[in-house]
């Protein structure tokens, strides 16, 4: 093959990519990061073989490089390529082959540029859906679990994908989905050492497959363990737009885990200090309790008893300021010098029960079974 055929062939290859994830809906944009463009910010790469730089506005220039290492910065509303300024708004950066590396982890596919109205500079990782399934169950599933139970998570994973694809579309936002556990956690494809035979075959014996309510892909959302808390009771979620949530029966599965219950114990001076960032005037803390929760048990507000005057806040702010409390069913109480919190669960109490699912698979359910139980009327969809 001559050199000059090799490289229009990976031009070709390149760009083909390109258009068909803008069309295509076995492909998923995950925003990495996001940067004010007044501010100078900058992105580094790293390929083993080099990088192609694809110029995808509509005009077919294209610019290589043989650098194993670039780097992008924004100014303005310009991007930079290794100091040079770079007039296309929308772009994309391809290795020449392999994986591209960014911030530690490696990536497949490709990353694209672009600027949003608010005065952002978008990195977006354009990567095929099972690829991006895989990916996210290394990071959510646990180590050494079956396959059966990731069959379940491979499931639930491309359902709250392909709703948050369908969510892009209508708000015209040029990425589907974020990189983090505001979503899903998804760290791209390290070269770490692990046997990921389970989540590999669950990847594509699943192939394709999702839930659906309404002719629609579900938010299909999980936890770590759901304490048997019974979802349809729990306050502030809307279950007219998701009903498939709103399961009226508990899941008892997950008590075996060790995860179903905890207790942790703040002492009164680390106590103060951290309430100290919301309540500046709480000299003293001389007592703490629960003063309201929702029909499910979770906590809806709490009251801290201080040396002249009382104090309240909410439960998941409560949440938010103490990092050792695992969910929003618990019990709090002033014990000598210390306050004393014990609680049930590991997460939002939501949807699936990862540890629930697991006992489950140990009590012989198939992984659909599992997911009927904890998303009620949905239905199993498929891609074409």
């Amino acid at each position: 093959m001559t050199s000059r055929y090799k490289w229009t062939r990976i031009l070709f290859l390149s760009c083909t990519i390109f258009f068909s994830c803008t069309i295509n809906p076995f492909w998923v944009r995950v925003l990495l990061d996001e940067c004010d463009t007044r501010a100078n910010n900058e992105w580094v790469f790293t390929s083993e073989h080099g990088f192609i730089i694809a110029d995808l506005d509509g005009v077919s220039k294209k610019i290589y490089t043989n650098k194993t290492k670039l780097s992008v910065s924004v100014h303005g509303s310009f991007f930079y390529v290794d100091g040079k300024r770079f007039v296309k708004k929308q772009w994309a950066l391809f290795p020449k082959q392999g994986l591209l590396e960014w911030n530690g982890n490696f990536y497949k596919g490709a990353f694209t540029f672009c600027f949003q109205k608010n005065k952002k500079a978008l990195l977006i990782n354009l990567v095929d859906l099972q690829d991006y399934i895989f990916a996210v169950l290394r990071s959510e599933s646990w180590p050494g679990w079956p396959l059966e139970v990731n069959k379940v998570f491979a499931v639930i994973t491309r359902s709250y994908v392909m709703s948050k694809v369908q969510e892009a579309k209508r708000l015209k936002r040029p990425y589907h989905i974020k990189n983090t556990k505001i979503h899903q956690t998804y760290n791209g494809h390290t070269f770490e050492k692990r046997n990921d035979k389970a989540l590999q075959l669950a990847v594509k014996y699943t192939k394709g497959l999702f839930l659906a309510y309404d002719g629609k892909p579900i938010v299909a959302m999980f936890d770590s363990c759901c304490g048997g808390i019974t979802p349809s009771k729990m306050d502030g979620v809307d279950f007219k737009k998701a009903p498939y949530l709103a399961r009226d029966y508990p899941c008892k599965h997950c008590k075996r885990c060790r995860l179903y219950s905890w207790e942790v114990e703040y002492s009164i001076d680390e106590w103060t200090q951290l309430l100290k960032k919301m309540f500046p005037d709480l000299k003293k803390v001389r007592g703490i309790w629960v003063a309201k929760r929702d029909d499910a048990g979770l906590i809806q507000e709490v009251v801290i008893k201080g040396a002249k005057k009382n104090f309240s806040l909410s439960g998941k702010k409560l949440y938010s300021l103490l990092d050792a409390v695992k969910s929003f069913y618990f019990s709090v109480h002033k014990k000598g010098r210390n306050i004393v919190l014990k609680g049930r669960g590991y997460g939002h109490h939501l949807g699936l029960c990862q540890w629930g699912a697991r006992e489950m698979v140990r009590d012989k359910w198939g992984y659909k079974k599992i997911i009927q139980f904890y998303y009620p009327n949905v239905s199993f969809a498929k891609l074409a």
